[in-house]
């Protein structure tokens, strides 16, 4: 399932693993407990199928602007 969710999308979306890192690292700062990979894969597909990287303003698009 994970070579799945690494595909090469040109709308900013992070891999799975790029996001899956970043949202585990912000839960540990602020003490909250990370996520499992069965966690993340289900939150992060919500996030893919929701266009969530390219329809909010967040870190994933914001990182090509200049």
């Amino acid at each position: 399932m994970a070579k799945q969710l690494e595909l090469n999308f040109d709308d900013n979306t992070p891999t799975f693993i790029e996001w899956f890192t970043a949202v585990n690292v912000e839960h540990h700062k602020h003490g909250e407990k990370p996520y499992t990979i069965s966690e993340g894969v289900e939150v992060y597909k919500k996030l893919v199928k929701s266009n969530f990287f390219t329809m909010q303003s967040n870190i994933w698009n914001s990182k090509n602007e200049n």
